[in-house]
């Protein structure tokens, strides 16, 4: 990145603001940008396309050193990445629903979850397409975009199509648990859909399948933690037994996900 912050498309001289001057100036309208400068690559990281954004890497360690940011160690906004947009993160933010209220279940998920069940012949009620546009209404309307639903659901990639069905309705159900990653990734691990790729900063080429049993469950939980890892499906992602990519008994013997 280069050793200095953009506003509006202006290169200013300091590396950083006060996080009080950088919400005001947000606030006032200013949008920060950042500059990938490969005088200031680092030896080890990534190589990154400036044409289309340079933000945080999947599975960093320490994201607050990332890119060079003067206050490493601090909880203050790394400002020489591109980060999350107030929308998905501020309650305050006037297009935003009220993220303090937790999603245990959302009304969209639960039309995917019925799509998925009739596109398998089980006995819920409508059909399959009927279901999945519904999901995707309603992941429209919360996040108050419900007037583009038209013109969204008209794209080619989007119509209900019989013959690739599943991977559409989990492809738009995953869109819709945005902010229910875990949801999201049972999903995955189980059908495979979205095709997710793995980041260039990732250890394998693939996505993770499993949380490992850390330190203080194989310390004091010795002999069934040891049964457990025994039982894993090892592949050729895993350099361990018990590795992130070692399939647990639920995706044994499946394809999935991958």
């Amino acid at each position: 990145m280069d050793d200095a912050i953009y506003r509006d498309g202006e290169r200013l001289g300091v590396v950083e603001l006060s996080e009080g001057e950088f919400r005001n100036q947000i606030n006032a309208g200013f949008k920060f940008t950042r500059r990938y400068n490969p005088a200031h690559k680092q030896p080890g990281d990534v190589d990154s396309d400036p044409s289309l954004y340079v933000g945080l890497g999947a599975g960093l360690s320490n994201t607050y050193t990332y890119n060079g940011n003067p206050t490493a160690g601090q909880d203050f906004p790394n400002q020489h990445v591109s980060t999350m947009s107030d929308l998905y993160w501020w309650s305050g933010h006037p297009d935003s629903y009220d993220l303090k209220e937790a999603r245990i279940i959302s009304a969209s998920e639960v039309s995917f979850i019925l799509a998925e069940s009739a596109l398998k012949g089980w006995s819920v009620g409508g059909n399959a397409e009927t279901h999945y546009l519904e999901g995707i209404r309603k992941s429209l309307v919360t996040w108050k975009k419900e007037g583009e639903y038209g013109a969204f659901v008209s794209q080619p990639q989007v119509q209900f199509n019989a013959s690739t069905a599943l991977e559409q309705i989990i492809t738009q159900k995953w869109v819709a648990s945005y902010t229910g990653a875990t949801e999201a990734w049972m999903d995955y691990r189980r059908t495979g859909y979205p095709q997710l790729q793995a980041g260039p900063q990732s250890v394998q080429p693939v996505l993770p399948v499993r949380f490992i049993y850390g330190s203080a469950e194989q310390l004091g939980n010795p002999k069934n933690t040891e049964e457990a890892i025994n039982r894993l499906e090892q592949n050729q992602y895993t350099n361990q037994p018990n590795s992130q990519w070692s399939k647990p008994w639920i995706i044994q013997g499946t394809g999935k996900p991958w």
